[in-house]
């Protein structure tokens, strides 16, 4: 009300196509991550816990430096269509994909090198999508989600209070 411009709640017609398209994306491509180095200490990396509710992470994909987001909520980690152009990123097999809106154009795409601190990871399908609305929607651009499948894979310990993210690989951790 006093000049700040009001922040979208996340609950918007845009935000639950979005998701519900990358529902379906999932059930197409699959879980992907691949670690492709020994993690033999915890690595912590910093992260951005941007308006209070996105984990933004520093890291690179393909080599070329971005911010990218750790999604809990999405099934598949997703490369916005602008970006992996410019990454290099070659489109692969055509994905039906339909949300609320109704459909959205994605392809899949294979063996996108992702890095975040000391972690390497190699995310084996990505679904290339357009973020754009995402990015709108959130205020600020959106060339990379990390998904869910990440934590499948994985242990992943996130430090709020300190904001500081690990990944270790599953087989090292004792129940």
């Amino acid at each position: 009300e006093h000049g700040h411009p009001k922040r979208n709640s996340g609950h918007t017609p845009v935000n639950r196509f979005i998701l519900k398209t990358f529902l379906v994306l999932f059930v197409v491509a699959g879980p992907t991550v691949v670690f492709s180095q020994e993690l033999t200490q915890e690595k912590w990396t910093s992260f951005e816990f941007y308006d209070d509710q996105y984990i933004i992470v520093r890291g690179a994909v393909n080599g070329h430096e971005i911010d990218m987001m750790v999604d809990t909520g999405a099934e598949i980690s997703l490369n916005d269509k602008a970006y992996a152009k410019r990454f290099g990123v070659r489109k692969g097999r055509k994905l039906k994909a339909a949300g609320f809106g109704g459909k959205a154009k994605s392809y899949l795409a294979k063996n996108i090198e992702v890095t975040s601190g000391s972690v390497s990871i190699r995310v084996t399908k990505v679904a290339i999508v357009d973020l754009s609305a995402m990015a709108a929607a959130i205020g600020r651009p959106m060339p990379f989600i990390l998904g869910v499948e990440s934590f499948m894979q994985a242990i992943v310990d996130i430090d709020y209070p300190n904001r500081q993210i690990t990944f270790r690989p599953a087989e090292n951790f004792n129940y």
